[in-house]
């Protein structure tokens, strides 16, 4: 009679052990199921501006032998940024890459020396400045989390000036830059960026690189140029 209650009360313990056991592995499941999933990359619609250094550089040193010097822009463009991945948690570059387009208002200038050979009276200086709409679609690669990354970015944008602003040491100087030259009302080229995003504040650099001139003779000896805007603004996402 012992043997057989000392083999019920055995076999009593092992299924409360294996029972145990069993909630506890449950238990487990349930809190590794609980756990919340790491903060996904969301699209981004941000605004952001600055200032820019504006800068012609020509190829054409015969041309009234003038000398370039920079001027004072600015840029204000409203963005999009959407990244690649964004439904597949497990992909090796979720969040690293992105596409977006940015469109807005900018500028591109520079002043001119025109003293040279020509020997014009008084002060010999245009300032040419251009506002323009702006289009630059971008690829962005992140380093970092939605909470603090920093990022580059490469672009091809296109620019059309809506306004032109001439500013001449003198009026008849004016006049004659006009009737010496035609404008060239758009440009396109590449854009380069580097930053940090904080949350939802943004720090940036980049350079725009217009392959198009400000302006033309309206000769044969057309001017020959890029434009190359350095830029510096801050940004907020939203």
């Amino acid at each position: 009679m012992k043997k057989y209650l000392f083999a019920t009360l055995m076999a009593v313990m092992g299924v409360c052990a294996q029972a145990q056991i069993v909630s506890s592995s449950s238990s487990r499941v349930i809190r590794f199921v609980d756990e919340k999933p790491a903060e996904p990359f969301k699209p981004t619609r941000y605004v952001k501006g600055g200032f820019s250094v504006l800068n012609f550089i020509s190829e054409n040193d015969d041309w009234m032998s003038p000398s370039y010097y920079s001027l004072t822009g600015y840029n204000l463009v409203f963005g999009y940024d959407k990244p690649f991945f964004q439904d597949k948690t497990d992909a090796p570059l979720r969040g690293c890459i992105s596409w977006g387009i940015e469109a807005g208002l900018s500028s591109r200038g520079t002043g001119i020396d025109l003293s040279g050979d020509y020997e014009l009276s008084g002060d010999d200086c245009v300032e040419v400045l251009k506002h323009s709409l702006i289009v630059n679609p971008k690829l962005t690669f992140k380093i970092g989390s939605p909470k603090f990354s920093w990022y580059y970015d490469l672009g091809a944008f296109v620019r059309f000036d809506y306004a032109t602003g001439i500013d001449a040491g003198y009026d008849d100087l004016e006049t004659l830059f006009q009737e010496w030259t035609e404008d060239q009302n758009v440009d396109a080229g590449l854009s380069l960026g580097t930053g940090f995003w904080i949350n939802r504040f943004e720090i940036g650099f980049g350079v725009l690189f217009g392959f198009s001139p400000l302006f033309s003779t309206g000769t044969e000896n057309e001017i020959e140029g890029m434009t190359i805007s350095p830029q510096f603004h801050i940004g907020w996402a939203f």
